[in-house]
């Protein structure tokens, strides 16, 4: 492989693991976000989740451009299941970013 590209067979491998690892972050996500009412009862933990739901976005989203850019003979079909987190990821961030201090 030169210059981080890989080829067609490297790509589909990257391709049919992607669906296992959106469904895991999928999961967690919405559990995390039926779980924001009640950390809305514990501000200080509360507030603390969006920070780090945005920083788990900044990581997904490196590591999505990473495999994109080497995974180009199927960097659309990664692409839209890279999306799929990221609008998880923004409804989480959402129902935490309301949490207020009392």
């Amino acid at each position: 492989m030169d210059s981080g590209d890989c080829n067609a067979a490297a790509s589909d491998i990257i391709l049919e693991s992607s669906p296992t690892f959106v469904q895991v972050h999928q999961s967690f996500m919405y559990m995390l976000t039926g779980k924001a009412g009640l950390f809305s009862t514990i501000h200080f933990i509360g507030q603390a989740v969006t920070p780090a739901l945005k920083d788990d976005q900044g990581a997904i989203d490196d590591l999505g451009a990473l495999l994109v850019g080497m995974a180009k003979p199927v960097a659309a079909e990664l692409q839209k299941e890279l999306k799929t987190i990221d609008n998880v990821l923004d409804a989480a961030i959402k129902a935490y970013s309301g949490i207020q201090t009392s």
